[in-house]
């Protein structure tokens, strides 16, 4: 009669992981920067060229977890104009002039503006993203895989 073979395996499973989480944070962090430098390299230029003037020099590209967005640099409620001027929408907070001054408007001065004011999109962010789709994801491509080839592997 033959012999049974016993085999026994003992897997350090701490260790074991804590190397598949540092693995996928260094790869969620390299698709994060790539996408973050595909997105300043295709889409954020050609928002700029759509953008209105002075929005331009604040539009940039950020990372955001495994992925990457076009926005601004300007704080708070000044990056709601970004917003307006992108989406478009309806204002209707009441425009006062200064004390003793008047508001110039195509109907003449007056001493405020209280009618909603309705601004158009202009989708400078979506259509950058839009038209460029196929140069983004070969831009990620390129970086990601650039990235890699630099990949600890122990």
């Amino acid at each position: 009669m033959a012999e049974a073979i016993k085999i026994s395996i003992k897997v350090d499973a701490d260790r074991t992981s804590a190397e598949f989480k540092r693995i996928r944070r260094d790869a969620n962090r390299i698709a994060g920067d790539a996408a973050m430098r595909a997105g300043e390299k295709v889409a954020l230029p050609d928002a700029k060229r759509r953008a209105p003037g002075f929005v331009k020099s604040t539009l940039v590209a950020k990372r955001r977890g495994k992925t990457a967005v076009l926005t601004t640099s300007l704080p708070g409620k000044k990056a709601r104009v970004v917003g307006l001027l992108e989406y478009g929408g309806t204002v209707r907070t009441v425009i006062r002039a200064k004390e003793g001054g008047a508001l110039r408007t195509p109907d003449g001065p007056r001493a405020a503006i209280n009618q909603p004011r309705e601004y158009k999109g202009k989708h400078f962010f979506t259509d950058a993203i839009e038209k460029n789709r196929r140069e983004i994801d070969e831009a990620i491509l390129e970086e990601t895989m650039q990235a890699f080839n630099d990949f600890e592997t122990a």
